[in-house]
């Protein structure tokens, strides 16, 4: 009986430690930068115009944002008509997550939080290469997290169109970098 009590408590226990590993939050900011991306992105199967997402794209289509598929993969491998699955998305993403991360390591030259880490993960994911010379990087790293919060808000635009979800984005980005960011005034 005793034996049968000490199993069935040995097997509660892995059960537990299983459950939890399994609903535990990110230990890491590689980790979290790729939970906060794909919730950020949202999966999608097949190529979408980011200007107009819900529009179901033909080969011949003019595309007038950035041509986007999976959690939000661009580049010239992005081809109207040619969709992925979630797994090959998330393979994607987490080697685009590990290049980002360098690139993020190399831009701010001063120690950051985890938190802080991931919004500048998600902000150059987001928006590519341009991300390193943008002025927020440089007033972050100057030690002016207010200015750095403003002018990473600045970045809503795609082709030219502002978008309200970007706009919302760079407010949560933000907001990661500097707790204590105000969202700016819509400019008219």
């Amino acid at each position: 009986m005793k034996s049968r009590y000490v199993l069935a408590v040995a097997v509660a226990i892995i059960v537990s430690a299983d459950t939890w590993a399994q609903t535990a939050e990110p230990q890491d900011a590689f980790q979290l930068a790729m939970k906060t991306i794909a919730e950020e992105e949202n999966f999608r199967s097949c190529p979408y115009d980011d200007l107009a997402p819900q529009r179901r794209l033909l080969p011949s289509d003019r595309i007038l944002g950035t041509l986007s598929v999976g959690f939000g993969q661009t580049g010239s491998n992005v081809k109207v008509g040619e969709c992925i699955t979630e797994p090959q998305a998330r393979e994607l993403l987490e080697q685009a997550v590990e290049k980002t991360s360098r690139l993020v390591d190399h831009a701010i030259d001063r120690d950051m939080t985890k938190e802080q880490e991931v919004g500048w993960i998600s902000f150059f994911y987001n928006v590519g290469p341009a991300a390193v010379s943008s002025s927020a990087v440089r007033l972050f790293n100057e030690g002016d997290g207010a200015a750095a919060c403003a002018a990473l808000q600045l970045w809503t635009m795609s082709n030219g169109v502002h978008l309200s979800g970007l706009r919302e984005r760079r407010l949560r980005e933000a907001r990661l970098i500097d707790p204590t960011c105000i969202a700016l005034p819509l400019s008219r």
